[in-house]
């Protein structure tokens, strides 16, 4: 165990993490703090020690006595309690210990630091990169008595606050991980080194935790290599893939229309879907099991009872997350029904996610049709599936964003997809209802920076809009987030830009204020007609 000198600590030139104002406002609550510790777990390089240090800087400038401990693999939570007696001995009251769970028996021996020391008056904070072991510990010995914060995700609005940056390109290739610096200095900044940190952020950890937990696991029997090789695989599906066979029509006419025919192209390569994995699917976790059963890598038999408790491993360490949706079918003579809900579940670190989906493209290489293209049509195919990607990635961005800010007491946000005998004829990106108020707001979500015509037709569609206000109440707004300026365009559809949408969310955690801020001042927008494509200005 290493005692740290914080008079050390330098961290005056970083900006704050928003993690910081949370640990201080819980234990600044006495009725919270006595008898609970707080718990910053994440993966590697989400910032867990710099918010620790921010934390321990701001009670130090408060004169508030402050020990630091950095925990070995030698250490035991025996070590660690003649430590914490030792500094309440001294005066201390606040005791931070970093990379708890190296501790060999922290699952096991944990419960002293909330039980007895806590309850005592000393406010403990610990961190740990093997994040999965706080689940295992609380199952064992600290049950509801800590106040857990999770770094693994780090918001779009925080990744630019931080880095000083406003580019959901940036947060697209880059995000997640606290580095700022050129491409080839990033953390992830490859398939290679996505993998690279697939392989020590998220498979070791399960691994080390597992090893040292109390009872048996279904992983138990897995090598390293093995557990690598299914989370890699895992990652792939949860991060989207191309159906190829969707893909070769839209791509071959794309490629012949390219750079002739505008109006065309864009209708096709509007057909270009990345298909995501859903859970609920039997067939998809069958194929799954098949996949992986027949790798040479696989020494065991991988059952479905493993997927899922892997599945929820990765969800409890905010590795994966999913967005609810809603479906909705009419059908002649019967009208409008409702699907039971299903979740579209996807990883939720954007690099990881984005150099999957790089990789995944490179399938067109080996088909006939792409052989045959000049290299100035391969070039244009390869931007058209990148913009692809990076318009679902951002949906998934903004939906996964807004479900985090807004209180689950006061606001569901869901994704509503609609049906008309049999076939899909639109959808909302998001939807967003108050319960309070029985009111919605919905939204389109693009990733461009421009204006084109019919943008908004699912959000003017009367027939949906009908089906909608009968199961949402009034409708407050519907608007189109994208990348450009905000403004209203002549058809009226407000049109907002999605950095500041995010950032007012996170201000004010409420849609009422969000829209009366973003709305106040908008101005109508002139189009100018540039082909086919159209953009609007002030």
């Amino acid at each position: 165990m290493i005692k740290k000198d914080i008079k050390k600590i330098d961290i005056d030139s970083l900006k704050q993490r928003y993690a910081v104002d949370e640990v201080k406002n819980f234990i600044k609550n006495k009725d919270n703090i006595s008898g609970k510790i707080v718990v910053l777990y994440g993966l590697r390089r989400t910032g867990k020690t710099t918010i620790m240090e921010q934390v321990i800087s701001a009670y130090q400038k408060k004169g508030i006595t402050t020990a630091y401990y950095e925990i070995e693999s030698a250490d035991t939570l025996h070590d660690i309690n003649t430590k914490i007696i030792e500094e309440k001995n001294l005066g201390t009251s606040l005791i931070c210990l970093d990379e708890i769970t190296k501790a060999q028996d922290f699952i096991t021996n944990s419960a002293p630091l909330s039980d007895v020391f806590a309850k005592e008056g000393i406010q403990i904070i610990v961190t740990g990169t093997d994040s999965l072991m706080f689940r295992f510990a609380e199952e064992s010995e600290l049950y509801d008595r800590i106040k857990k914060i999770n770094t693994t995700h780090i918001p779009f609005e925080e990744h630019c606050f931080v880095l000083d940056t406003n580019d959901m390109d940036d947060y697209i290739e880059f995000g997640g991980l606290m580095k700022k610096g050129e491409k080839s200095e990033r953390i992830v900044n490859d398939y290679v080194s996505a993998c690279k940190y697939l392989d020590s952020a998220v498979a070791e950890n399960i691994s080390r935790s597992i090893k040292k937990k109390p009872y048996d696991d279904c992983l138990d029997c897995l090598s390293l290599t093995e557990l690598k090789t299914i989370i890699e695989k895992l990652v792939e599906k949860y991060s989207g893939k191309f159906d190829k066979k969707t893909l070769s029509k839209p791509l071959t006419s794309a490629s012949v229309l390219f750079a002739s025919n505008k109006a065309q192209e864009n209708d096709i390569l509007d057909e270009i879907q990345i298909q995501r994995l859903v859970q609920e699917k039997d067939d998809i976790v069958k194929d799954f099991l098949k996949e992986i059963n027949a790798d040479k890598k696989i020494e065991h038999t991988i059952t479905d009872i493993m997927v899922d408790t892997l599945k929820s491993y990765l969800i409890d360490m905010h590795v994966l997350s999913g967005t609810l949706q809603k479906t909705y079918r009419y059908e002649q003579g019967l009208g409008w029904r409702t699907d039971p809900d299903t979740h579209e579940y996807y990883l939720v670190q954007p690099a990881i996610k984005f150099y999957h989906l790089q990789k995944g493209i490179e399938f067109i290489e080996n088909e006939d049709y792409y052989r045959d293209l000049t290299n100035q049509q391969k070039q244009f195919l390869k931007k058209k599936l990148d913009e692809k990607i990076k318009g679902d990635m951002t949906e998934q961005i903004v939906l996964f964003d807004v479900g985090k800010e807004l209180s689950l007491s006061e606001y569901d946000v869901c994704k509503p997809v609609f049906y008309k005998d049999g076939s899909r004829i639109g959808e909302y990106d998001m939807l967003i209802y108050s319960h309070h108020h029985n009111k919605y707001w919905g939204f389109e979500i693009k990733h461009t920076t421009n204006f084109f015509s019919g943008q908004d037709k699912h959000l003017v569609n009367p027939f949906i809009r009908n089906l909608i206000d009968s199961k949402y109440g009034k409708r407050e707004n519907v608007c189109v987030l994208y990348r450009g300026e905000s403004g209203v365009s002549p058809t009226g559809t407000i049109y907002l830009n999605i950095s500041e949408f995010l950032k007012k969310i996170h201000l004010y955690k409420d849609m009422d204020r969000v829209f009366y801020d973003m709305c106040k001042n908008l101005t109508k927008l002139k189009v100018i007609s540039q082909g086919n494509n159209i953009s609007f200005f002030r």
